[in-house]
């Protein structure tokens, strides 16, 4: 869950993502965190493993939900707008992005989490 929506720049970002893998997963995938703006350029990121890189991906049980907190950091300099933050997982070694299954059942290369709104 996302506890601000509303932020200022240079602010930082909490929340956390849950994810639940369906079969087992044979690679170590990283997870980014892309905060977009209106013209879907990336000004904000963080990638790292899960879970602080204490619980890779190879190691989730189907079914099983894994709590995965973030905090992103925003530029000193980001006018006020509104940005989008997307999240999913890709392969380091190649960028290639695992599917996510979205909330009415479709698939994608990323979930759009919510919109940030900069004071």
């Amino acid at each position: 869950g996302l506890e601000e929506t509303a932020v200022a720049a240079g602010g930082t970002i909490h929340y956390t993502l849950y994810w639940q893998a369906n079969t087992p997963i044979q690679r170590p995938y990283t997870v980014f965190n892309h905060l977009l703006n209106a013209n879907g350029d990336i000004i904000a990121q963080q990638d790292n493993m899960p879970r602080h890189n204490q619980w890779p991906t190879t190691c989730w049980q189907p079914g099983e939900i894994i709590p995965d907190p973030h905090t992103i950091t925003l530029p000193p300099d980001l006018p006020a707008g509104t940005y989008q933050l997307k999240v999913g997982l890709y392969w380091l070694e190649t960028g290639e992005r695992l599917p996510v299954m979205l909330p009415a059942g479709e698939t994608a290369d990323s979930f759009l989490l919510s919109s940030i709104t900069l004071k």
